[in-house]
């Protein structure tokens, strides 16, 4: 059977990317916060600011996208960083234990959630031939994560 594999925690600068992600993110609420606040207080008067009551209406819908966009953006780059790390540490597990069919099976997920479905789709068919050394409740998601990847690439 193979090793159970402990992974260390990442080492990107998660701690820094976080606290610049916090700031940014905090003044593009903010942001949002006012122009909502000011449509509010120009609605009041909308009959005699109607054409500022529409900017502001217009600019909070715009801010708004901004800010899921640039959400998903971040949310986006700390997962693939995260998987690259992961990625990295498998790759390492992997080079000293050829026969490692755990390693092989995590590093195919952590690639398929980066959307590298064929170098994920390596590693499974690797774990799947060393199916022997693989644990029991890796080897019930195999086939599946299999069929999701060939899917994938067609």
């Amino acid at each position: 059977m193979s090793k159970n594999i402990k992974l260390n925690q990442p080492t990107i600068p998660t701690n820094e990317v976080l606290e610049g992600t916090e700031k940014y993110l905090t003044y593009c609420l903010l942001g949002s916060y006012v122009l909502i606040f000011i449509m509010l207080i120009i609605g009041i008067f909308k009959d005699e600011y109607e054409w500022l009551f529409r900017f502001v209406f217009i600019s909070s819908g715009v801010v708004v996208a901004g800010n899921i966009y640039s959400f998903n953006v971040i949310d986006r780059k700390l997962k693939k960083a995260a998987a690259n790390c992961e990625i990295s540490q498998l790759t390492n597990i992997i080079d000293s234990d050829s026969q490692n069919a755990d390693a092989y099976f995590l590093r195919g997920q952590a690639k398929k959630e980066i959307n590298e479905y064929l170098s994920a789709l390596r590693d499974f068919n690797k774990a799947h031939s060393l199916k022997d050394n693989l644990s029991d409740y890796l080897k019930q998601s195999l086939d599946e994560n299999m069929r999701y990847c060939k899917a994938k690439i067609k």
